[in-house]
């Protein structure tokens, strides 16, 4: 037997011959107030980026089912109803509750209002495909052996070059073995194990606080940590709400500026995520290259078809506007009071690439800024707080010139070509800021493709100095 025999046989002893595996954990469970405030913002939340959808919202979550592409026929109500089960109830229509039927009506009353169509009443003989990725069959294949040597590989140059810059800092790698093409038996663990993993890493390290970054899949787990019972604190931020916010998590206390690169949970709502990386039939080269290296990888595979569950990390701009108000450092640690008297709030950055065939890059990038032109890199200044102040934008660089066109509102230019800012003038603009957002956008780059040259890792590595040095 060769060694790619072996390492196939390997790994359908440990995974099975089974298409349809078990989930890895037991799915989230919501409550009905929960529930109802993620479905009102799936359906409010669409603004500019809907405007991008060819099909609107939910329709793209219902697929033909020979050819995989969203279907054009009327939806039925039942397929709706399968849908919403495992969208919020994490459950399939066996599993469904009587105390749920009056709950379950009332969204699909509002399915049926979104996409100003009656529903078929049909029960048999549909033609669509729901995407419901933890209850469909997962699907996979083995790989060579040499592709289990990969894991931080592709990182390493922009890892060099941080250090390059400033020699001082340490730099804690955090590698997920499933999503990091490695073989092994254990999935990856659920957001709270992660979060205390990496609070004990911490704190047997000795370090108060971090900046963090994170990239593809890792920033669903960043958002997932971040989230802290998101919803149920909104919920209990109600004046007649009933509900008691859980206690913040202890690693929360610790994590300052946060970069978000090929960002997963931003608009994880629509299909488009759903469909690009697990359903969508391959055509274009780059199409088969992901299908191939990423989708279809045993452990990858495993993890977005049993572990994945989308009302974990699902990010909205509430939600990043409550990370960048919060303070970092609590009040066990003694240099709390010093350091939160000139913390401003968390910067939020967020790095896209505009061919990006996973992210819907366009989508997010106007979610975020509210812009109809995409610029090399936007920036607004104290954007946690743009509901109580008049906005404030730093905009720079347009795409697809090699000129630096701009767009002002309420801002001033400071920027280049390739990206970067004038670092003195964003920091100036940081020392009294309340949360920045600031949204880098390249247009011609697809997935991971920013960690590929020096020279597209240039504006990354910007942000990180910056961020470094305001703690």
């Amino acid at each position: 037997m060769s060694v790619h025999q072996l390492i196939h046989q390997l790994v359908q002893d440990r995974l099975g011959d089974d298409e349809q595996l078990p989930p890895t954990r037991t799915p989230p469970s919501l409550s009905k107030a929960e529930r109802e405030l993620l479905f009102e913002n799936c359906c409010e939340e669409l603004g500019a980026a809907h405007c991008q959808a060819e099909i609107i919202y939910p329709k793209g979550w219902f697929l033909n089912k020979t050819a995989y592409k969203s279907s054009r026929t009327a939806l039925r109500r039942q397929d709706v109803a399968d849908w919403l089960l495992w969208a919020l109830f994490s459950c399939s229509r066996e599993d469904m509750q009587e105390e749920w039927r009056e709950e379950l009506e009332v969204y699909v009353a509002k399915v049926e209002q979104l996409i100003g169509e009656p529903l078929q009443d049909e029960t048999e003989g549909s033609d669509v495909h729901i995407m419901r990725s933890t209850l469909d069959p997962v699907k996979m294949a083995h790989r060579p052996l040499i592709w289990y040597s990969i894991g931080l590989h592709p990182y390493i140059p922009f890892i060099r070059e941080i250090i390059t810059k400033d020699p001082d800092v340490g730099i804690l790698l955090i590698e997920f073995l499933p999503i990091s093409m490695h073989m092994t038996a254990h999935p990856v663990p659920p957001a709270p194990l992660i979060a205390s993993a990496i609070n004990n890493i911490l704190d047997s390290l000795d370090i108060p606080r971090v900046v963090v970054m994170s990239h593809s899949y890792g920033t669903f787990i960043t958002s997932c940590i971040l989230q802290d019972s998101s919803i149920s604190r909104c919920l209990a931020s109600s004046p007649h709400s009933s509900i008691s916010a859980p206690a913040p998590h202890p690693i929360l206390s610790k994590l300052g500026h946060i970069i978000l690169v090929d960002p997963i949970p931003i608009l994880l709502h629509l299909p488009p995520i759903a469909h690009n990386f697990l359903y969508r039939s391959p055509s274009a080269a780059a199409e088969w290259q992901l299908w191939y290296f990423a989708s279809t990888d045993p452990d990858v595979a495993r993890t977005l078809g049993r572990a994945f569950f989308w009302t974990e990390g699902v990010a909205w701009k509430e939600d990043l506007r409550r990370w960048m108000r919060a303070e970092p450092l609590g009040n066990g640690d003694i240099n709390a009071g010093e350091h939160n008297q000139r913390w401003g709030g968390r910067h939020v950055a967020i790095v896209l690439a505009g061919k990006d065939q996973i992210v819907p890059a366009e989508s997010v990038r106007r979610y975020l800024t509210g812009l109809p032109e995409a610029c090399l890199r936007w920036v607004g200044h104290k954007w946690a707080n743009w509901e109580e102040i008049e906005p404030t934008v730093v905009s720079a660089g347009s795409q697809g010139t090699s000129s630096l066109a701009t767009t002002h509102i309420h801002g001033e230019l400071c920027g280049s070509e390739d990206g970067s800012i004038g670092t003195t003038a964003l920091e100036e603009g940081m020392i009294e800021s309340c949360g920045d957002l600031e949204v880098i956008f390249h247009p011609d780059l697809d997935h991971a493709m920013v960690f590929d040259s020096q020279e597209k890792r240039k504006a990354m590595l910007d942000v990180v100095g910056r961020y470094i040095r305001d703690f």
